[in-house]
């Protein structure tokens, strides 16, 4: 939605009664992974800073872990991205599940058609 308004495309988030569809990104340490396990570490603290979270609200929409982070960005902003109230965004939110690869495959086709404006 962010880069759309970018864009000047007129889109506006939308509250359908059925909840939104969402999903949820992290990190995670891999078994046996190469690199130093410090730097693993201070990656994952990084990105649980408030401030992170203030970056990523404001300049992709996305939600963040840290619910401090929304109180460090503008209110309007929020509204905007209509994410003004994330615990009852995620009240009413349906998460993605792991889908058969072929379901996978249509989303995601139809996904690329939609961001090609096909």
């Amino acid at each position: 939605m962010v880069t759309l308004k970018q864009q000047g495309v007129p889109v506006k988030y939308m509250h359908p009664k059925e909840g939104v569809l969402t999903w949820v990104c992290g990190l995670a340490l891999v078994k046996d992974g190469t690199g130093d396990e410090q730097q693993k570490y201070d990656l994952i603290n990084a990105m649980l800073d408030p401030e992170v979270g203030v970056y990523l609200v404001d300049q992709y929409g996305y939600g963040h872990s840290n619910s401090k982070s929304y109180e460090l960005v503008e209110r309007s902003r929020l509204e905007e991205l209509g994410i003004e109230d994330p615990d009852a965004l995620l009240a009413r939110t349906t998460f993605f599940d792991e889908m058969p690869a072929e379901m996978r495959e249509t989303v995601n086709g139809r996904f690329e058609e939609v961001k090609a404006g096909l």
